[in-house]
């Protein structure tokens, strides 16, 4: 069969319209999106009351057979809030794979951002209504409408004690080399401060990471280097270059070079890649190998057990 063929069926079949659509919206359609493609009220009624399309959500459709996702679910928020409707806050962050997020718990709410006075509710759903979410707000992530990085981490500014503003910074700069300090603050005096209470802090975290040391190039560093300075631990030598035997082993974050005591973060959003894990693992040989005492910190440990962090690498000084 030509091309031309193939072109000719999906002109005249609604079915095929809607499984390509709904090939892009992992897996979902709307009512509206069924009736543009060609079918009739009617039918698109029986469809649904037959079995052939499950309703997931009120005028949101997805065929029979076809498996449901976290991404399904998010896509199906949006076509049933409507025009305009994005995935933002927790959700956007999600959807961007930032670090600083709480633990993602089965019953957490899909969250969306909708221009105002539409009024959708739904209890899985939390609706944040704006009057300032312009297209240049929004972006499409994996298929799915979500508001871009500088509106989700303004958005997240006066989020709970659980999101850790630093980190979602520090994750968008250190993951996508598109988003800088300076759209996010172009994108702050746009917004203006009018109902954000969290701009002052996100402000705040911005000039420090503008006229931060050097040596120190991510929020897990100048956490680590801040807890140094509280714990009255000696400070060592920041992104130490180890050499042996004409070889270079590797870049260590914190280095007590005379006791061969490494200190190394490890942010998930970087080191977890695959490729990252594994020049973590030879580099983390090839130092035992020497004789390196290595001590990993990640934001968990941070967050939750600093003396146990304190304790371990006075115990490594004292007995290297």
């Amino acid at each position: 069969m030509d091309k031309n063929s193939y072109d000719l069926i999906d002109t005249e079949s609604p079915d095929l319209r809607v499984a390509a659509l709904a090939a892009g919206q992992h897996g979902v359609f709307s009512r509206r999106q069924a009736l543009a493609a060609g079918f009739e009220e009617h039918v698109v009624s029986y469809r649904v009351t037959s079995g052939r399309w499950k309703a997931v959500r009120p005028g949101v459709y997805r065929m029979n057979g076809t498996p449901d996702s976290w991404k399904q679910a998010i896509m199906a928020a949006c076509l049933w809030a409507g025009d305009g409707a994005v995935a933002s806050h927790v959700t956007a962050a999600r959807l961007w794979d930032l670090e600083g997020l709480p633990w993602k718990t089965r019953d957490e709410p899909v969250h969306l951002s909708v221009p105002v006075p539409r009024h959708p509710t739904a209890p899985d759903v939390m609706v944040h209504r704006t009057r300032k979410l312009e297209v240049k707000d929004c972006s499409v992530r994996d298929g799915i409408p979500v508001t871009n990085l500088p509106r989700t981490l303004i958005d997240l500014s006066a989020g709970p004690a659980s999101v850790k503003l630093e980190l979602l910074l520090e994750s968008a700069l250190g993951q996508y080399r598109q988003f800088d300090l300076a759209w996010l603050k172009k994108t702050l005096r746009r917004l203006g401060p009018r109902g954000r209470e969290g701009a002052g802090t996100l402000r705040a975290l911005m000039d420090v990471r503008w006229n931060e040391r050097p040596d120190l190039d991510s929020a897990l560093e100048r956490r680590m280097h801040a807890l140094f300075l509280r714990s009255g631990l000696p400070i060592p030598v920041t992104h130490y270059n180890v050499v042996e035997e004409d070889r270079f082993l590797g870049e260590i974050d914190f280095a007590y070079p005379a006791r061969r005591v490494a200190i190394l973060t490890h942010g998930f959003a970087i080191h977890g890649r695959r490729v990252v894990w594994e020049k973590d693992a030879v580099q983390f040989a090839d130092l035992s190998i020497m004789d390196w005492v290595l001590i990993p910190v990640t934001s968990a440990q941070l967050d939750h057990d600093e003396a146990g962090i304190v304790a371990r690498i006075r115990k490594a000084l004292a007995t290297k």
